[in-house]
């Protein structure tokens, strides 16, 4: 069960994003929310975070993508920011909302966790890459990155460049490297695999 706190913060997300879909966000939307909040709420518990810091995540899963639709290269830094301005309204503690941010933040592409909350949430944000739905996940991202640039992309060169994401792609916590690390592998030769029959 969620604290009324997480709760209240979700129907706010809610609302913000709800709409996300129907605008050509198929991939960062709600679901996507709900499914790094799950993994962060599993991470969180293997791992051996105490209650404090699973609130902490859970209300960084929530915020991280709020606000995907107005900036998909930046949100990471406007959901931030988001987040803050909201905790700050419901008179969070200052300290935490810090501490939010910077997790928040650890989704980025490009950054790298500098400490366990920060590696949870990595690991749960890029999750889909060392799961078994991984293909089906690549082609929404793909409808995705297409609505977004009203542009088509050719299958070859979506399929290089998800491959090479993929390998600057790690994961952290001892847990998702045990459960995800053979999939994630798995995934790139699938990937090379769909290349060369281009």
């Amino acid at each position: 069960m969620y604290s009324e706190e997480i709760l209240k913060i979700r129907k706010y997300v809610y609302d913000k994003m709800f709409d996300f879909h129907e605008k050509g966000i198929l991939y960062h939307n709600f679901d996507h929310v709900l499914d790094v909040l799950g993994r962060v709420d599993y991470l969180a518990d293997s791992e051996g975070v105490g209650a404090e810091n699973k609130e902490l995540l859970q209300i960084s899963a929530l915020f991280h993508d709020i606000e995907y639709l107005q900036d998909p290269a930046n949100h990471e830094y406007k959901s931030s920011i988001t987040a803050e301005k909201f905790l700050l309204n419901i008179n969070f503690p200052e300290d935490k909302i810090d501490i939010i941010k910077s997790i928040i933040r650890a989704t980025k592409m490009d950054q790298k966790p500098t400490n366990i909350l920060e590696q949870i949430i990595s690991d749960a944000d890029l999750d889909n890459m060392g799961r078994e739905d991984f293909v089906q996940k690549c082609d929404i991202i793909k409808k995705e990155v297409e609505n977004i640039n009203n542009i088509k992309i050719e299958e070859k060169k979506r399929y290089q460049q998800t491959l090479s994401l993929m390998d600057n792609i790690v994961f952290y916590t001892s847990t998702q490297k045990k459960e995800r690390d053979d999939v994630l592998e798995k995934n790139k030769k699938i990937l090379e695999e769909k290349i060369k029959s281009l």
